[in-house]
């Protein structure tokens, strides 16, 4: 499967990093990816870059 960069954030501390994920993620869904600030907080998707 094809993939992708997008913008993550976290919904905690609005900590915000690209990631690499499958391309067909869609925006606002769970990434995954935890938060290094807030370690237990899982990261959303942003937007496609």
């Amino acid at each position: 499967m094809k993939e992708s960069t997008f913008l993550i954030r976290c919904k905690n501390c609005n900590h915000e990093e690209p990631a690499i994920l499958y391309s067909n993620t869609y925006e606002d869904s769970d990434s995954g990816i935890k938060c290094p600030n807030c370690e237990d907080e899982y990261m959303y998707v942003v937007k496609k870059i």
